[in-house]
């Protein structure tokens, strides 16, 4: 889904470089207890917008309610991401750029530490 040399950065300041840092990063969020324990309200919401036959920019909301805190509770959220996908050369899309406002490590997301 990213190029070798996408970004990625959440609306808490969590920044990652690359596909494999971001992937590591994703993979251990999505298996994360708390952060799965929300539920979809309903489908998402997307728009896209053609910047060039090259590149698309794809925005998303998505509404969860009940994801978990850290030490109890849980959070209602709207979540909002804006990704921006460029045609490769074999005719395949892959995302460059990606803001998301995601889980708050601080409240939601304990991320193992090496």
């Amino acid at each position: 889904m990213y190029s070798e040399d996408a970004d990625w950065v959440n609306a808490f300041g969590t920044v990652k470089r690359g596909h494999h840092e971001i992937v590591d990063y994703l993979t251990g969020l999505f298996a994360d207890d708390n952060f799965n324990r929300g539920e979809l309200v309903g489908p998402p919401q997307t728009s896209f917008r053609v910047l060039t036959p090259e590149v698309v920019l794809v925005s998303a909301h998505l509404k969860i309610e009940g994801q978990g805190l850290l030490g109890g509770g849980t959070l209602d959220r709207d979540n909002f991401s804006l990704r921006a996908l460029q045609r490769q050369d074999d005719g395949t899309w892959l995302i460059v750029s990606e803001m998301f406002q995601d889980a708050n490590t601080a409240t939601t997301y304990r991320q193992n530490s090496g």
